[in-house]
C-alpha cells in the first residue's frame, strides 16, 4: 500500500512540475514575442533618426543660404535686417 502511495505521490509531484514548467515557457514565450517587437519599433525609430540625421549632416556639409540665415537670426536671436521697421505691441 506504502509503494502504491508513494507512486500516485511521486505522480501527482512530476505532473505539478510539467504543468509549472508548461506555464513558464509559456510565459517565457510571450515575454520573447514582446522584446522582438520593442526591438522591431527601436530598429524603425533608429532608421528614421539615422535618414534625419543624414539629411542634416548634408545640410551643414552645403551651408546654409543667406535666406536660411535671415530666418534664423529673426527667429531665435529677434535680429532684423537694418530697413526693417519693428512694430512692439505693448499690452495695456
Amino acid at each position: 500500500m506504502k509503494k502504491v502511495r508513494q507512486g500516485v505521490l511521486l505522480k501527482l509531484v512530476m505532473a505539478a512540475f510539467m504543468i509549472y514548467a508548461s506555464l513558464q515557457i509559456t510565459d517565457l514565450q510571450i515575454q520573447i514575442a514582446q522584446k522582438r517587437r520593442l526591438i522591431s519599433e527601436y530598429e524603425a525609430k533608429n532608421a528614421e533618426l539615422e535618414i534625419k540625421n543624414q539629411t542634416l549632416t548634408n545640410e551643414l556639409e552645403k551651408g546654409l543660404s543667406d535666406e536660411q540665415v535671415a530666418r534664423i537670426a529673426q527667429e531665435k536671436l529677434g535680429l532684423h535686417d537694418a530697413d526693417e521697421t519693428v512694430f512692439v505691441a505693448i499690452p495695456g
